[in-house]
């Protein structure tokens, strides 16, 4: 990576269900390359029920996961990576 990025999308998916992204990297003159992304999934009106006959509740979910990631380049053969994620879902 010779430049930082920076990386916006939203992609809409069937049955008002939506999948979103962003991300951002940035190389530094000395230390890691360092990055971080989020991704977003919201899913849309979902039934649920017990019982084939039972009327049903109507919910949303939205899970979302988040990494953020350092990058270092030793040479030609070795480069090492650190990420740490944490996801979130709620119904």
């Amino acid at each position: 990576m010779k430049s930082g990025s920076l990386s916006l999308s939203r992609y809409t998916l069937s049955d008002n269900a939506s999948y979103n992204f962003w991300g951002l990297c940035q190389e530094r003159k000395k230390g890691p390359a360092i990055g971080f992304y989020a991704i977003n999934l919201q899913s849309g009106d979902v039934e649920l029920r017990q019982k084939i006959n039972d009327i049903p509740e109507t919910i949303r979910t939205n899970q979302s996961a988040y990494t953020l990631s350092l990058a270092e380049y030793f040479g030609k053969l070795v480069s090492v990576e650190l990420r740490i994620k944490h996801q979130i879902c709620i119904f």
